[in-house]
């Protein structure tokens, strides 16, 4: 087992970093935009209609974790105008999921997606 101390946050301790307030968390690999499949029961646009047609959704991944998905159009960004569906999380943004990124396991900004979009 291997040690090595990491700017002072953390300590790197097998396959997970121990942080200095005594917590565990195991770093995700870094993936390219788009990278990878999952199969969605909706399309996009259909996710999209649901959204707009019953507002802001209180939904959860498969393993129980809760999440809002919300209908937006994206006010800034290299996707200004275009439609997205807006992730959060404990009132906080945690991803947007655009057209060219459903069905991806990341999206554009290399956000992991694949734990919400089959949910929606």
């Amino acid at each position: 087992m291997r040690t090595r101390q990491s700017s002072g946050l953390a300590t790197l301790t097998a396959d997970f970093f121990v942080m200095s307030n005594g917590g565990k968390y195991m770093p995700r690999p870094t993936r390219p935009p788009h990278d990878g499949t999952v199969k969605n029961p909706k399309t996009f646009l259909t996710a999209l209609q649901l959204l707009r047609s019953s507002g802001p959704r209180s939904l959860s991944t498969a393993a129980g974790t809760p999440f809002t998905a919300e209908a937006r159009i994206a006010s800034r960004g290299k996707h200004i105008g275009k439609n997205c569906i807006k992730i959060a999380r404990d009132g906080k943004s945690r991803a947007y999921i655009y057209e060219c990124c459903w069905g991806h396991v990341t999206n554009c900004s290399r956000t992991y997606i694949d734990v919400y979009s089959p949910n929606i």
